[in-house]
């Protein structure tokens, strides 16, 4: 009972239990400070899945999950660190004064353990089965590391190069270009591909004393 009571402070996490354990917070303003733990041990990325109005994470609030499956965690549950990947600050709406620390929850871990007795549940209100939630993961995580990647590559092209032209590819949207310099950029359209090639190939020309380099779209480095 005392060992609960020190991780536990009502219906969350001791504050002093989450730091001890080195668990990261979110804070109210949505953001994890640089002291302590500035880097996270976990991706938390937007997936394509939609339940109830509500864009499903890769990590999931814990009030979330159990509003939107209708459940509540155990205590063993919330001291699980696989299940469990860091907590978040909420401001409890009957006391404005008083800060609730709540777990923030892998939504791959939790559908893996739980997917199967609520496969119907969630094929219904979803509109699709739970590993295909754990693919969606799986795919937002990837584009994560892509973002992070081509940013990177983008920054070292800037470092290097006089100007840099970035191809951006969007589904269900005109191609475009961006060209950047050292200090700024500007955005390169067309009404057509042909036509944003031939501004593309004017640019080049006028950019012909500079060196250069081009920056692949998105797609292409999800697949590399």
């Amino acid at each position: 009972m005392r060992e609960e009571q020190e991780i536990f402070a009502g219906d969350g996490y001791n504050r002093s239990y989450a730091m001890a354990t080195g668990m990261p917070i979110l804070n109210l303003r949505g953001s994890i400070p640089l002291e302590g733990n500035s880097q996270l041990p976990f991706t938390w990325a937007t997936t394509d899945i939609w339940i109830d109005k509500q864009r499903l994470e890769t990590i999931m609030k814990q009030k979330t999950l159990e509003d939107l499956f209708n459940m509540q965690f155990s205590k063993e549950e919330m001291t699980d660190r696989n299940l469990v990947v860091g907590c978040y600050e909420y401001r409890n709406p009957n006391d404005k004064e008083q800060i609730l620390l709540y777990a923030l929850v892998s939504l791959k871990e939790f559908l893996a353990r739980y997917g199967d007795e609520r496969a119907s549940e969630i094929l219904m209100r979803v509109g699709c089965t739970y590993e295909k939630i754990m693919e969606e993961c799986d795919e937002a995580i990837k584009e994560h590391f892509a973002v992070l990647r081509q940013s990177h590559h983008k920054k070292k092209l800037r470092d290097k190069y006089d100007v840099v032209y970035e191809w951006v590819e969007v589904e269900g949207e005109k191609t475009y270009i961006i060209r950047y310099t050292k200090s700024s950029y500007t955005k390169i359209e067309a009404n057509s591909f042909e036509e944003l090639t031939k501004l593309y190939d004017e640019q080049r020309k006028k950019d012909a004393k500079k060196t250069f380099a081009t920056l692949e779209p998105l797609e292409a480095f999800m697949q590399a």
